[in-house]
């Protein structure tokens, strides 16, 4: 077996830089993307909130803005998460609890939602940050 070497010769095999640049982005991509971006899923979710009223209960619809907030989590980071968390939960509030086109977001139960989406974008945050230490190793 001369030439060959072994699996503790080799030791730890760095990572390709091809493959750590699809899983991590050095930077988020511009703002305004972002914002067009956010604003485009809540459009798309508040349109898919009509059919699914007559399969499910409106006050548990809500969970369907959460797939916005995620997506604007992980590529853009917590600031616009937070952002599209609050407007999420007001356009919620606005097209799909009664009384509907009014804002009544003094209800306990839609601040409740307000901190769900956000721990939850949160935790992605620390996830995406973890993943980066796993790659990017600070010791």
């Amino acid at each position: 077996m001369s030439g060959h070497t072994t699996d503790a010769a080799v030791g730890r095999r760095p990572v390709r830089p091809r493959l750590v640049s699809l899983v991590v982005r050095p930077a988020a991509p511009r703002l305004t993307l972002g914002l067009a971006t956010a604003a485009l899923l809540m459009v798309a979710e508040t349109l898919v909130l009509y059919p699914l009223k007559v399969f499910a209960p409106e006050s548990s619809l809500g969970v369907v803005y959460l797939l916005g907030v995620v997506v604007v989590a992980i590529v853009w980071g917590f600031r616009l998460a937070a952002a599209t968390c609050v407007v999420s939960v007001l356009a919620f509030d606005y097209f799909h609890i009664p009384p509907l086109f009014s804002l009544s977001p003094n209800q306990s139960g839609d601040w409740i939602v307000v901190t769900v989406y956000l721990v939850v974008a949160g935790a992605l945050i620390g996830s995406a940050l973890g993943a980066v230490d796993q790659f990017y190793p600070l010791y």
